[in-house]
């Protein structure tokens, strides 16, 4: 992974750019493409010279992208790290640290070299200890920098101001890559297996398996005034509308041949946790605590119960949310299972398909597996036609809970009015249905 060309001199890129996929927007890209501007003018390098590495504008579709990443994190000169609160809670950004300081602590000299460059976009972001150690302020890029923040500067067009810092930023960075030459990576571990720079350890590899409930009900009132609590019952007869999660994932050993990042999967499929930092970190656990939370009962399942079960949830009008991952598309037997759901699909119906900006393979590669997951669902999204419960995918966990509440009561007011009728009012069936006489006075 030797990014140096003949004589040694470094032949990469200038800078990497690390930041939290959360953060972005217009205004990012705006200061990105400033920044490779003000270099490429400043060095007198050509368009094919690549200045600045940017994880989705530099790794095309159909490349192997942990290769990629990690020869950018070891051929480029700098470390642009764009420091927001999202971009310290990301162990995706954690990471592209961790490795890149590798190799600035490989570097064989008494001085340490300016070349981890924390940008300061959020005013008032905190810092962490591993960022605090790096000088971040400097009388070159100007005094108002550290109280106002890039962002700042961008959103509300200061243009001489922000004119003037990236200018200076763009010489340090050239002056960098002249002066240092910094040794390349020399680790051979998968990119996912690097623990966050922002973290002693990653909860991901540690998280405990998830009981297997088959019901999941809201227990009696706790004897602590606004706590609630979880347990499994397997005879309970609900009066709470019952919301049948349906997970649609692959097991740890299913998914070992499909894809690399496979943190996110446990030995059932059922524990399937695409947010593993989360509160359970199951995903069919998380949105069942929404129900229970809003009245609703709750009941997990895989995709392949299903069919067997198919003719008893419309008996008894209970919902059905399918939580799907995206990479379940490149399995023939999870399509299979996935296209049976389509055979009873009905409007009703919830897909919850999870993005995490932290799972950078599915990040990379999501244009594609969008296109598998339209195409495997066609027969329910043509059902559901343009009002899509949830947007495709869902991408903001803390949006989540929400937008999966208001799915929820918008499929039981369907219920209402297109729900098998389990009791009649006694009487002659064909009486004249009763009516409320006018007010008389």
């Amino acid at each position: 992974m030797d990014p140096r060309g003949q004589g040694g001199l470094t032949v990469g890129h200038y800078f990497f750019f690390s930041y939290a996929r959360l953060d972005l927007n217009r205004h990012v890209e705006k200061f990105f493409d400033e920044l490779c501007a003000e270099i490429r003018s400043h060095a007198g390098v050509g368009e094919d010279v690549t200045i600045g590495f940017r994880d989705n504008l530099n790794i095309p579709l159909g490349r192997e992208w942990e290769t990629a990443l990690l020869q950018a994190l070891s051929d480029s000169a700098t470390f642009v790290a764009l420091c927001t609160p999202s971009y310290f809670k990301s162990h995706q950004c954690g990471r592209e640290w961790a490795l890149f300081h590798e190799r600035l602590a490989a570097f064989a000299s008494a001085e340490r070299p300016p070349v981890m460059l924390p940008l300061l976009w959020v005013r008032h972001t905190k810092l962490p200890a591993v960022a605090r150690q790096v000088q971040y302020a400097t009388d070159q890029l100007g005094a108002r920098y550290p109280k106002e923040g890039l962002l700042n500067w961008v959103r509300r067009g200061f243009h001489q101001r922000r004119a003037e810092f990236v200018e200076a930023l763009a010489e340090h960075i050239i002056q960098a890559k002249e002066r240092y030459d910094l040794p390349p990576l020399s680790t051979t571990d998968r990119f996912e297996s690097v623990i966050s720079a922002f973290k002693s350890a990653d909860a991901a590899f540690s998280a405990p398996a998830i009981p297997d409930p088959v019901i999941v009900t809201a227990a009696p009132a706790s004897p602590v005034a606004g706590k609630a609590t979880v347990r499994a019952d397997k005879g309970t007869d609900q009066k709470a509308r019952t919301v049948n999660f349906v997970v649609a994932a692959g097991t740890l050993t299913q998914m070992r041949d499909i894809r690399r990042q496979t943190e996110y999967y446990k030995d059932r499929d059922r524990d399937w946790e695409p947010y593993p930092h989360a509160t359970p970190p199951s995903l069919a656990m998380l949105a069942s605590q929404v129900a229970l939370d809003n009245d609703f009962g709750a009941r997990i399942r895989t995709i392949e119960e299903l069919p067997g079960v198919r003719e008893t949830i419309r008996e008894y009008n209970e919902l059905v949310v399918l939580l799907m991952d995206a990479w379940v598309t490149r399995s023939a037997s999870k399509r299979e299972a996935v296209q049976r759901f389509n055979d009873g699909a009905a409007a009703r119906d919830v897909v919850l398909v999870p993005l995490n900006e932290e799972d950078i393979e599915t990040y990379l590669e999501w244009r594609a597996l969008k296109t598998e997951v339209l195409t495997l669902l066609e027969p329910y999204f043509t059902e559901v036609g343009e009002h899509r419960p949830l947007p495709l995918p869902v991408q903001d966990l803390t949006a989540m809970p929400g937008q999966l509440l208001r799915a929820l009561v918008a499929a039981n007011n369907d219920l209402f009015r297109e729900g098998v009728v389990r009791r009649w009012l006694p009487g002659d069936d064909d009486g004249d249905l009763p009516f409320l006489s006018a007010p008389t006075k």
